[in-house]
């Protein structure tokens, strides 16, 4: 673009705005203002989640994991016992989810929760998520390399990403295979094999997906860790099938791959 330049009708070139760069935007997060006001966002994003959440302890998906509490507590199999005539008493939204569908060793890990009435049950719940997530973004940043200033920002960053915010509006539980996953990794780090290897046998084992990091411990031929996650998962099935029979398991099996 040309522009005039004074009253002569010099023409020149309109001066270059200067791009946009890894450092510079850095630079820009790590500023003193910008942290208050990423901090403050974080506030009134918590608060406008906490404000939404109290209505929500009769809906999806908590509703589905404190029934599914429910079934199991009172020695009933979530997985072929219809969820509304549990949860229908009490208001729990159900309808189309009638029946468990999460896996056997995360139905026993959240069992306790029927010990709870509903609204103690929902804030325990939220409670434990929250300190996961807290611990996640905690070991995802502590030790690193990067300025003080740009973790509190990175970890503003991370609580005010919306995904995070739907977890805790739906009571939702990939936060807590985000805080294995972290502590899996930092394990990895400190060369402690063993330890990893059993948080992702776990991790797989309430929820399965987390398996698939199997592939890059064979790739990165860390096969003490690989042993060790086939240990931490054949564990888990053990006590699984201790504490809730394997005729529950079978039914579980065929409700997860109809």
């Amino acid at each position: 673009m040309k522009i005039a330049a004074g009253d002569e009708g010099v023409v020149g070139k309109a001066p270059k705005r200067p791009a946009v760069t890894a450092r510079g935007l850095v630079g820009a997060l790590t500023t003193p203002a910008i942290l208050v006001i990423l901090w403050a966002g974080v506030l009134l994003h918590g608060w406008t989640i906490f404000s939404a959440m109290r209505t929500r302890m009769r809906n999806f998906d908590f509703s589905i994991y404190y029934a599914s509490a429910l079934a199991l507590h009172e020695n009933l199999d979530p997985y072929t016992t219809d969820l509304e005539s549990l949860g229908g008493g009490l208001g729990l939204e159900i309808d189309p989810i009638h029946y468990a569908t999460d896996p056997p060793t995360f139905l026993l890990m959240i069992e306790p929760l029927a010990l709870m009435p509903l609204r103690r049950a929902f804030w325990a719940w939220n409670g434990l998520n929250l300190a996961a997530l807290i611990a996640a973004v905690i070991l995802l940043l502590h030790g690193s390399s990067l300025d003080t200033r740009l973790k509190w920002a990175l970890a503003a960053l991370a609580l005010l990403y919306a995904p995070v915010g739907e977890h805790f509006f739906y009571g939702e539980s990939k936060v807590l295979v985000l805080f294995l996953l972290a502590a899996m990794m930092r394990c990895m780090e400190r060369r402690h094999d063993a330890a990893a290897g059993l948080i992702l046998g776990f991790a797989g084992a309430i929820r399965g997906f987390p398996l698939l990091l199997a592939g890059y411990l064979f790739m990165q031929r860390r096969m003490r860790a690989l042993v060790w996650t086939g240990a931490g998962l054949a564990l888990c099935g053990l006590v699984t099938v201790a504490l809730l029979g394997s005729t529950r398991l079978r039914v579980s099996a065929m409700a997860c791959t109809s």
